[in-house]
């Protein structure tokens, strides 16, 4: 402990383990993205950081079950939404992070 690594998949020994735990951030990734691609924001505002998702009949149903999953505070893996952007305006050339709290509906699957 102590130490932090970087690696990439390129660093499979052929077993694709690493690629299988890249697939659940991809996923995961992949889903977020989608969820706010749906919100509709506006462009240059703000991220909020907290989102509430009710898609129901709009998405995909596996970003449905990706939303769901990520408004899931207990469990196992735990997980941390993170939006890494470019800043704009007084904020620009700078790199803005938000951590969003995504928060899912009763009955969105």
């Amino acid at each position: 402990m102590g130490h932090f690594r970087f690696g990439t998949t390129a660093l499979d020994s052929g077993d694709l383990l690493i690629e299988d735990l890249a697939a659940v951030a991809d996923l995961a990734a992949g889903g977020l993205q989608e969820i706010l691609s749906r919100v509709g924001l506006p462009t240059n505002s703000r991220l909020p950081d907290r989102l509430i998702f009710a898609a129901e009949g709009v998405a995909p149903i596996k970003v449905r079950y990706i939303g769901q999953w990520l408004s899931e505070s207990s469990g196992a893996l735990k997980k941390v939404n993170v939006v890494v952007d470019e800043g704009t305006g007084k904020h620009r050339g700078k790199c803005l992070v938000t951590r969003i709290n995504v928060e899912s509906l009763p009955g969105v699957l």
